[in-house]
């Protein structure tokens, strides 16, 4: 590819970006995409395309506190190893 391709391909990216109000951020040596429901980090922006740029479906974690499902004598899961286990909890 030469320099003048990836200019154009650059430019291309760029109206892309502009066009779907996606601002494009320096990170490190990636570029970090965002906008509403846009969050992507790429290492180029030469050859962005419009599915790259789709929206995400927002949704909201649950809401819930751990501690008010825990019960005596329940059990509380840990990690250890990369693994699930059941860890006996401290109550």
């Amino acid at each position: 590819m030469n320099t003048q391709h990836r200019e154009q391909l650059l430019a291309r990216a760029q109206q892309l970006c502009q066009s779907h109000q996606v601002s494009i951020r320096p990170y490190g040596s990636a570029w970090w995409l965002v906008g509403e429901g846009v969050n992507l980090v790429v290492s180029q922006l030469e050859g962005l395309s419009p599915s790259h740029l789709a929206r995400l479906q927002v949704v909201e974690r649950p809401s819930w506190r751990p501690e008010a499902r825990l019960r005596v004598g329940h059990h509380r899961p840990a990690i250890c190893a990369g693994r699930l286990r059941h860890a006996p909890s401290n109550s």
